[in-house]
């Protein structure tokens, strides 16, 4: 708690990028249907394993992107059969 009060800009940003993801998932849900928009919205686990891999240099990432593809190949039966 002390380090919010001394430091508050990270937590003002942070709560800047969830204010912002709300509304655009709001506003994404009045333009389509909401399998649409979740089903891209859930494609981002993709690149999260990515930059889990690249970046924090996680163990086990086969297990988990071999998920996420099952997860994007979902996205895609919802895209192209939709």
């Amino acid at each position: 708690m002390i380090n919010i009060i001394r430091r508050p800009f990270p937590g003002v940003v942070i709560g800047l990028v969830m204010a912002l993801m709300i509304f655009c998932h709001t506003y994404a849900i009045s333009l389509v249907e909401a399998a649409y928009m979740l089903s891209v919205k859930r494609s981002s686990l993709l690149f999260s394993v990515i930059l889990g891999a690249v970046v924090f240099k996680e163990e086990g990432i086969g297990e988990r992107f071999s998920g996420a593809v099952i997860m994007m190949a979902g996205v895609c039966v919802i895209g192209f059969l939709g």
